[in-house]
C-alpha cells in the first residue's frame, strides 16, 4: 500500500490547527512545530485523523512528562494540565457543582491517575485513561453530585465531533469506558468462579460498588438486616484483601 504524500500546504494547516489545539487548551509542554510533527508519525494509527493525531501525540509527550521523565518543572506542569482538562470536564457537564467539590474530585483523579500509572498501556490514550477514573473518582461522590443532573456518564456520551477542539480525546474515552465496564463486569463473573459459595457476598458487593446502592438500600432490595450486609461485605473484601490477584485487579479497576 502507498502512504499518501502530503501537500505542501499540509504543513502550515497543520502547524496552525495545533497552535489552536494548544492555545485552547492551555496546553504548554509542546511547540506547535513540535506538535504538528509528532501528530504526522501518529496518522496511521488514527484512521488520518489529525486532530486526534495531535491529542494522541500531545498525550504521549503528558504521560511522559506526568512520569517525571522530562524533569520536576514539567512534571509540575503535567499535573497542573491533567487537572485542568479534569477540571473542565466536570464544569462543562456539572455547572452547579462548587469549586470545592471539583477540586476534590479533581485531586482525587489524579492520585488514583498515579497510583495505576503503569497500567496505562498506550500513552496515546493517556487523556482518556486519566478520564476513566474520573468516572470512578466521581462515583465515590456521587452523592453530592445527583442534585445536579445526570451521572457523568454523560460526558462519555458528548455528541462533539472529533474534528472539534474541544476535549477531544471524548471519543477514545468512549471506547475505554466501555472496555472498563466489561472488565468489571468479567471480574465479577471469575470472582464468583473463584469463590461459588460466596455468591451473595459478591452480589452485595457488586450492588454497592458497581450499581452505587447504599447499605440500607441493599437490605431492603435483599429482605436482609443491614447488619447481614455490613456482615457481607466485609467478608467478600477480607477475601479480595487476602487474594493477592483479585485484589490487585480490583485494585486496577478502582473497586477498591
Amino acid at each position: 500500500m502507498t502512504q499518501q504524500q502530503p501537500s505542501e500546504e499540509t504543513p502550515g494547516r497543520d502547524q496552525e490547527a495545533a497552535r489552536l489545539l494548544l492555545e485552547h487548551n492551555g496546553w504548554q509542554l509542546m511547540t506547535p512545530d513540535a506538535l504538528a510533527e509528532q501528530a504526522t508519525l501518529l496518522l496511521a494509527n488514527t484512521a488520518g485523523n489529525h486532530t486526534k493525531a495531535m491529542v494522541g501525540a500531545y498525550c504521549v509527550t503528558l504521560y511522559h512528562a506526568f512520569l517525571g521523565a522530562q524533569g520536576e518543572v514539567q512534571q509540575r506542569r503535567a499535573c497542573e494540565e491533567l487537572g485542568q482538562v479534569l477540571a473542565n470536564s466536570i464544569a462543562k457537564h456539572y455547572p452547579g457543582v462548587s469549586a470545592s467539590e471539583r477540586e476534590d474530585v479533581t485531586q482525587d483523579t489524579i492520585l488514583r491517575v498515579w497510583r495505576t500509572r503503569m497500567n496505562c498501556r498506550e500513552p496515546i490514550a493517556f487523556l482518556a485513561f486519566a478520564t476513566s477514573h474520573l468516572l470512578t473518582a466521581t462515583q465515590l461522590n456521587r452523592r453530592q453530585l445527583h442534585r445536579l443532573g445526570s451521572p457523568l456518564k454523560s460526558i462519555f456520551d458528548d455528541d462533539t465531533h472529533p474534528e472539534t477542539i474541544d476535549l477531544a480525546p471524548t471519543p477514545i474515552a468512549q471506547v475505554l469506558e466501555k472496555e472498563r465496564a466489561a472488565e468489571i463486569e468479567q471480574f465479577f463473573v471469575e470472582l464468583r468462579t473463584a469463590y461459588p459459595r460466596a455468591s451473595k457476598q459478591i452480589d452485595i458487593l457488586e450492588l454497592h460498588l458497581v450499581k452505587d446502592i447504599d447499605h440500607a438500600e441493599i437490605a431492603s432490595y435483599l429482605k436482609i438486616s443491614l447488619e447481614t450486609v455490613y456482615t457481607k461485605l466485609s467478608r467478600i473484601r477480607k477475601k479480595l484483601r487476602d487474594d493477592a490477584v483479585f485484589s490487585q485487579r480490583a485494585r486496577e479497576l478502582g473497586l477498591s
